[in-house]
């Protein structure tokens, strides 16, 4: 059997909850007789999400599970993004790619944008493609100048230097994560009705 990772999820069925988080890795030492604090940025960033399906009867719930299965486990990946925001706030209008490449950290030089199109925090973002695919939420407003340009600010920091040109998505951006669990559960009740929920992790 051969499956080719990462997965689309499924869009037939519809999500019913949706919990996404980003995780930092800070640490905090505190002095137990000043109770002076200090905090250490270990620059970890994870997104961790929750998803729960609507009540569905066997036929629609069997469709899914093939889903989870195919995945067995922690071992493969899928693309999701969030459900509520596969349209940005901001126009993001033009064709934005990256400017230079070598860029880090927290901010994004961006051309190729409309003069004043705009991004507004909320708006997510998504860098790469396939196994490849790193996913990026806006922080702070910002408006394109005349010559299409805008630095981007977002959570969590760049994954990876992107190249210059590569392109941005903004529409139906998605993230890539994995299983938390190498179990793939769901629960039926008496009138045979099955219940779906699985917590996922970013894939670093």
């Amino acid at each position: 059997m051969t499956i080719t990772y990462p997965l689309s999820f499924p869009t037939n069925l519809g999500i019913s909850s949706f919990m996404l988080g980003l995780r930092e890795s800070i640490g905090r030492n505190e002095s137990p007789y000043s109770f002076d604090e200090q905090i250490y940025d270990n620059m970890g960033q994870m997104w961790e999400l929750e998803i729960g399906l609507p009540n569905m009867k066997r036929d629609d719930a069997e469709d899914f599970n093939a889903f989870l299965l195919k995945l067995r486990g922690r071992y493969g990946t899928f693309l999701v993004g969030d459900p509520n925001a596969a349209t940005p706030r901001g126009t993001w209008a033009g064709t934005p790619v990256v400017d230079g490449g070598s860029q880090t950290g927290y901010n994004l030089n961006v051309k190729g944008f409309d003069a004043g199109a705009t991004v507004k925090a909320g708006d997510y973002f998504s860098l790469g493609s396939g196994a490849n695919t790193h996913l990026h939420k806006i922080i702070t407003d910002g408006t394109a100048d005349g010559s299409g340009d805008l630095t981007l600010e977002f959570m969590p920091m760049l994954r990876a230097s992107p190249a210059d040109n590569d392109a941005l998505t903004s529409s139906g951006a998605k993230g890539l994560f994995r299983l938390d669990s190498n179990i793939s559960p769901f629960q039926i009740n008496q009138e045979s009705v099955y219940s779906i929920k699985f917590r996922a992790k970013e894939s670093l």
